[in-house]
């Protein structure tokens, strides 16, 4: 059974990302993201249409951290002078009793198709395997998330099942679940 602790939050850095803790500095670029109609259009959750959202928002994700519910962490370019957020990623909905989370994630549409999201993936999942010792990691996926489904598949997920879920509009949508196992 896992043993979570993330009172020492991890910083995870792979040849061309750092992957650090979100802070307050981050809300400009996280309300870009979280408001970005391309990178919105599969992913089920309240419009944030307040920069105070993303100042909301990050503020619950410490809190999560400090809980223990989950790891989530801004993804910026290791070459770049501004350490500037352009996506984010998380394992949540932990099931210690399983040793088994979800990921999740999302990247700026002026990053995508480049490889970054498949590299923060994998870091994630080195540690996740590694470091925490969970037996499987899963994710969720709007069927027509062509991209993401890639990003997956490349990293070595395989294809577990499916899933009605209920939209914010009320739209049934059937979703496909992921797994990886180390």
């Amino acid at each position: 059974m896992l043993a979570l602790d993330f009172s020492n939050f991890p910083i995870l850095k792979t040849e061309r990302l750092v992957l650090r803790p979100m802070t307050h500095e981050d809300a400009a670029a996280l309300f870009e993201l979280r408001t970005d109609p391309v990178i919105n259009r599969y992913i089920d959750r309240l419009p944030t249409t307040e920069p105070e959202d993303a100042l909301r928002f990050i503020e619950k994700i410490d809190k999560g951290i400090r809980d223990n519910h989950w790891l989530y962490w801004a993804i910026t370019e290791a070459a770049s002078q501004e350490d500037r957020l352009i996506g984010t990623i998380c394992l949540w909905n932990f099931v210690p009793t399983d040793d088994k989370a979800e990921l999740g994630y999302e990247l700026s549409a002026a990053r995508q198709g480049r490889g970054l999201m498949g590299e923060a993936v994998e870091a994630v999942l080195a540690y996740g395997f590694g470091t925490i010792g969970l037996s499987a990691v899963e994710a969720a996926v709007h069927p027509e998330n062509a991209a993401s489904v890639k990003v997956l598949e490349r990293a070595g997920f395989t294809l577990a099942g499916t899933f009605e879920d209920t939209t914010l509009t009320g739209e049934v949508v059937e979703m496909l679940i992921f797994e990886k196992r180390p």
